[in-house]
This record gives structure tokens, C-alpha cells and sequence, in this order.
């Protein structure tokens, strides 16, 4: 992953947590539950969690054993002050870039050790096809045999509901690299703040030739449809539903 996204992560830490304000991250929010399903008892991983909002979801879904994995010191000591105010020592947290073999740099983690293994967003951080490769093995490399990925990505990142901003974020100043796009995604908080991303056109395109190649199967989508947040209003979501900018979806490893 390149320096660029650990820096500016590293810079962002607490301005993301403002996320949570925005309408689409309260979708995102149902649709990653709606992923999780029952997690009692299970042990999670979460690659490229950051300061943990989902894996505190996994946390109220049941799961009894979190780790959290990811590129910036900051997001995780973030992730880890929460934590501690709220008096709570069950999430683990480990730094490591996840494009990249995790076990080379942390040996604790257990191979085959997890129920549920989720990447939330970090997916479109990959700045080459051997990045985003890199992450999909570490998912399979972790998870068990018969365990759950969950994942959100970016859908179609030139999609009206990615230009609008009425979902409460946009995707600006979009350029063609090698074998995707990169732009930047501005969060419309107050104030606003933004951030570079780069989304391999495979993965955004809804292509499962990677992860089925490392033994991922049995893919589906979380239907936005079946959240609460869209069925209260499903006038407001029509044009994200039309086009998704981004999308939930779960796995199984063979």
C-alpha cells in the first residue's frame, strides 16, 4: 500500500470518526450487520479496520475475540482510546500494511483462526493488482475453512450517487491509472475533509476471479434493500439504488 494512504490516514484519524454522521455510513453501517448476522462466540479479524467501528459492531453481533489489523498508527490508537473509555479490553490491535503478508510481521495472528474475516473499504487503498491480491490472500490465509468474508466496496465510482454528494459524500478529481481509477473521496462533514483512493476496475466492476482463485465461494451481495435506513425512506436512496457507488457482499472459503 502506498506511503501516501498510511500518511494521510495517519492524518485524518479523528476527522473519520465524523463518518458516522453521514447518511451512506449509516447504510454501510446496516449493511455490514446485516453481513455479520449472528457472530456469538465467533473470533473476527478485521483487515484495514482502523479505529474499529465495525469491529465493535462484530463486538454487539456476539463475537467474543476481535483483531483489528491496519496500516495507521493513529486510526488504531484512536480505535484504542475508544475502547478504553468504554472500559472494554476485548479488541486487539496490530499494525501492518494487509496488502502485504501479515504473518511476516505479526505472528500471533492464528492461520485458519477466524469465523469471520471482514474488509470494510480498504480493498479500494489497492494501487496495483498485486496489492489487491495481497489483501485477498491474507482473507483466505486467516479465515477458516467454512468461515464468512464480509467486505464493502466501492460499486461504480462515476455513478450519480457518487457525484451528488446526497448521501453525504462525493468522488472527485476521478483519473485512469494502471487497471483502475483513482480520485478523491470528499466527506461533506462540517467541516469537510477528504482523502485519496484507488479502486482496481476488477474489483469495482464486480468481478470474483480474484478471491475465487485463493477459495472463496458462494458470493452475495447485501441487499441495501433490506435495511431499515432505505425502507423508511426509499425515495431519498432511489438514485443509490439505480447505481450504487458501493456495495456489501459476503463469501465463504471452500
Amino acid at each position: 500500500m502506498a506511503t501516501v494512504e498510511k500518511q494521510q490516514y495517519n492524518d485524518v484519524a479523528i476527522e473519520y470518526l465524523t463518518l458516522a454522521d453521514v447518511p451512506q455510513t449509516k447504510l454501510e453501517d446496516e449493511l455490514v450487520k446485516l453481513g455479520l448476522g449472528d457472530c456469538a462466540g465467533f473470533r473476527v479479524l478485521d483487515l484495514g479496520g482502523g479505529s474499529g467501528g465495525h469491529a465493535r459492531h462484530a463486538l454487539e453481533a456476539g463475537a467474543t475475540s476481535i483483531d483489528v489489523v491496519d496500516v495507521s498508527e493513529q486510526m488504531l490508537q484512536v480505535g484504542k482510546d475508544i475502547e478504553a473509555k468504554n472500559g472494554r479490553d476485548v479488541i486487539n490491535w496490530y499494525l501492518a500494511d494487509i496488502s502485504k503478508p501479515i504473518s511476516n510481521d505479526i505472528s500471533s495472528l492464528p492461520q485458519e483462526g477466524y469465523d469471520i474475516v471482514m474488509v470494510i473499504w480498504a480493498f479500494d487503498h489497492a494501487t496495483s493488482i498485486k496489492e489487491l491480491e495481497g489483501m485477498w490472500q491474507n482473507v483466505t490465509f486467516y479465515l477458516k475453512p467454512g468461515g464468512r468474508f464480509v467486505g464493502v466496496r466501492v460499486g461504480n465510482p462515476r455513478s450519480k450517487s457518487a457525484q451528488s454528494g446526497d448521501y453525504g459524500a462525493r468522488f472527485d478529481n476521478i483519473k485512469e491509472i494502471a487497471d483502475g481509477v483513482r480520485y478523491d473521496c470528499v466527506v461533506l462533514t462540517k467541516p469537510p475533509f477528504s482523502f485519496e483512493a484507488t479502486s482496481m476496475k476488477t474489483s469495482y466492476t464486480g468481478s470474483f476471479e480474484i478471491p475465487q482463485k485463493y477459495g472463496l465461494s458462494d458470493f452475495k451481495y447485501v441487499q441495501a434493500e433490506d435495511t431499515e435506513i432505505v425502507k423508511k425512506d426509499a425515495d431519498y436512496w432511489k438514485t443509490f439504488l439505480e447505481d450504487p457507488h458501493f456495495v456489501a457482499f459476503t463469501a465463504t472459503k471452500l
